[in-house]
């Protein structure tokens, strides 16, 4: 049996290849080239003219691909990219242009066989077609940027493009009239230019700083190119002469190339300049981040709160664009100042003392305008007029045990992100300040460390890692704990003869301790799944087990199903959990089977107000399930995302796939509670009954 040849594998593994062995067979090829090129040095229309084409496309395929991993290696920024290789490069093939008339008076063709002259001719011309290659490959790459959806698929369409118009311009050179083809697939190619430099997504990832220095860069570059564009185009310059005779083809790709570079960076500067009115928040959101993942990281390293507390008064007066800040701790005998910044650490706690003797303490952040402090120092009498000054509450398990201020002098004032920033920080402050005290006993340190340990273990080993493929099903899931360990719980139970069964559960509280619950509740299900037919009866037998092992304050939500892949019915029991809904044809069934949550009453009283329902289900219908900790999700002014909101979003949605659904849902939770930390876990399980037969899946 003959195998079959397949160049898109022969590309692959090439492209696989260590780079010495691309660096390799790229040497060869250029040799070979410059060894045909010194035995044929004339190149008039002949086949000889084909041959040549031949070996400058080979070589310019060999040299693609080992400038390609060279600069992918490199490791540069998109902004040294440019500058390091595209700037460099376009501006040396501009000087190369500008002497190329010279190189033509050589008339090596003519004059015959002189060996200055030829290397000098074949040094050049390997100039000239290195350095658009490098020009092209970094293209390339920054179009390859920060792209999620289809990469490589409009690049390599138009790479496609532009070896088909290189072969037809060598046709062409061998007096083959293809001329009205040549013009066609021309106007292609500058339109797949176009959509190529629209795909500039890194652009928006940079700095301020660094989107003017690309303003300034792009107006340059798109001057060079063009340049050096209308150098290769000209059929009298001495660039379009010289190159043309050593190949037709590669003269004409340096041409397209300086074409493809003068668009590219024409959108690149219209982009940036787009970008700039956002780009300070941008910079802002990115510091923002940046910070909290330092002041994060500096947590878990740093044991003294008073540290921590420094470190943190200096980046929210920075981050929010105040002109002060401090914090305080609260104790019995009053108030204790941990750090301050901009401001003496006396004339804070000053300040904090007029405060609330006539400001009420409150549990929420509160906003002072224009209020004025006097200090007194000795005999010395000091006045501090601040136009905005934010408390912030350092709260614990609603306990207040402490405030974080910051003040803007004179006429400032604070915006809603300034109030996201700090309330963040606060609630850092907070949860270090918890830690400190902690850490200052050895043994529940030692304690403390070990339970998170264990409970991002179990965490990880409780969830699913993925969902499991199930036949007539699609699935998708997201858990999104609040804290490092949630209580929040989902699984899935293959059960042999076409039955699939599954669990979505909410332990009472959040954390560690739910996280503890959550293992226990694991193993139960686990343990009777396999014994247990029906949905009631798991439940009841779940209730027994954990009512003797949880306390009384403790309690699990939940929701149990059996599915037949076959049949398509779906068999629920529900024990004091979210309803599930069924999405038909973009209509909302509500499943809400009577019962109460495990281990809030004895066996008896759970096992009578527990019902089991049975729903058949049709192609396409949509299966939710989800605690709730989504429709609770909360947003700056405390209103909840609510069930109306996710049913909404379901409607609209229904026809698209599980993981589209759940994704688009996520991200409209996120959006809707921007600036408020996530109070409560997120779980998420989507489910599609899918048949390709509509006439199976019926009872």
């Amino acid at each position: 049996m003959t195998a079959k040849f397949d160049p898109n594998v022969l590309v692959s593994r090439y492209a696989k290849s260590p780079i010495s062995r691309k660096l390799e067979n790229a040497v060869i090829s250029a040799i070979l080239l410059f060894v045909f090129k010194i035995v044929y040095p004339k190149i008039s229309p002949s086949p000889l003219l084909a041959i040549n084409e031949s070996l400058v496309f080979i070589t310019f395929f060999f040299w693609g691909f080992y400038i390609s991993d060279i600069i992918k290696r490199s490791g540069l920024t998109p902004l040294n990219l440019v500058i390091n290789s595209v700037a460099l490069a376009s501006a040396l093939y501009f000087f190369i242009t500008i002497f190329s008339g010279y190189f033509v008076s050589l008339k090596i063709a003519d004059n015959g066989f002189n060996i200055f002259n030829w290397l000098l001719y074949s040094f050049v011309n390997g100039l000239f077609f290195a350095i658009g290659l490098i020009l092209f490959i970094t293209l390339r790459e920054l179009s390859f940027l920060r792209q999620k959806k289809f990469p490589s698929y409009y690049f390599n369409t138009m790479v496609y493009f532009l070896f088909f118009i290189f072969a037809i311009r060598a046709a062409i050179a061998l007096k083959i009239d293809l001329l009205p083809l040549m013009n066609a697939v021309y106007v292609v190619v500058i339109i797949l230019f176009a959509i190529n430099s629209i795909r500039v997504a890194w652009i928006a990832f940079l700095a301020k700083k660094e989107k003017l220095i690309l303003l300034f860069l792009s107006v340059f570059l798109s001057v060079i190119f063009a340049l050096n564009f209308s150098q290769t185009s000209d059929s009298h310059a001495g660039a379009n002469v010289f190159l043309n005779a050593f190949s037709p083809g590669g003269a004409l790709l340096l041409n397209l190339t300086m074409l493809y570079g003068t668009i590219y960076f024409g959108v690149v500067f219209f982009t940036t300049l787009f970008h700039l009115p956002t780009a300070e928040a941008f910079d802002r959101k990115s510091e923002e981040v940046e910070t909290l993942t330092n002041f994060t990281n500096l947590m878990t390293r740093v044991l003294d709160f008073d540290e921590l507390a420094e470190n943190l008064t200096v980046q929210v007066r920075k981050l929010s664009k105040a002109d002060a800040s401090w914090l305080i701790v609260r104790h019995k005998e009053g108030f204790e100042i941990k750090a301050a910044d901009m401001v003496e650490k006396s004339d804070a706690i000053a300040i904090t003392r007029q405060i609330f003797s006539s400001e009420r303490e409150s549990t929420e952040m509160k906003l002072l305008e224009n209020v004025n402090f006097k200090v007194e120092n000795g005999k010395a009498v000091r006045t501090f007029s601040f136009g905005s000054l934010i408390l912030a509450p350092l709260k614990i398990q609603g306990k207040i045990s402490g405030y974080l201020f910051a003040g803007s002098f004179g006429s400032s004032s604070f915006d809603s992100d300034d109030f996201g920033t700090i309330r963040a920080f606060a609630d850092y402050a907070a949860v270090a300040l918890e830690n400190s005290l902690l850490i200052r006993r050895s043994i529940e340190k030692e304690r403390l460390e070990k339970e998170l340990d264990i409970a991002r273990e179990i965490q990880h080993k409780i969830i699913p890692a993925k969902p499991p493929a199930v036949k007539n099903l699609q699935i998708a899931a997201s858990f999104i704990p609040a804290f490092e360990a949630g209580g929040d719980y989902y699984d899935f139970f293959p059960l042999g003869n076409n039955k699939f069964a599954f669990v979505i559960a909410d332990v009472s509280g959040k954390g560690i301790s739910a996280a503890f619950v959550m293992a226990e509740l694991k193993g139960i299900f686990e343990s009777l799944v396999s014994f247990a037919p029906y949905p009631k009866e798991i439940l009841s037998k779940t209730n027994s087990l954990l009512t003797k092992s949880l306390g009384n304050k403790e309690f699990v939500t939940a929701i149990y199903g059996i599915l037949d892949v076959e049949k398509g019915v779906i068999k629920l029991a529900r024990a004091g959990h979210s309803p599930a809904l069924i999405i038909r044809k973009g209509n909302v069934i509500r499943l809400l089977p009577k019962g109460i949550g495990l281990s809030l009453d004895a066996d008896k009283v759970f096992r009578e107000s527990l019902e089991e329902e049975e729903f058949e289900l049709e192609n396409n219908d949509l299966i939710v399930f989800y605690t709730d900790g989504v429709t609770e999700s909360m947003n700056s002014r405390n209103e909840f995302f609510g069930e109306k909101r996710l049913i909404a979003s379901l409607q609209e949605n229904y026809s698209k796939s599980p993981e589209e659904i759940l994704n688009m849902i996520l991200t409209e939770i996120s959006l809707f509670s921007k600036n408020v930390v996530q109070h409560d876990d997120i779980t998420l399980v989507i489910f599609k009954w899918k048949i390709k037969n509509k006439n199976k899946g019926k009872t």
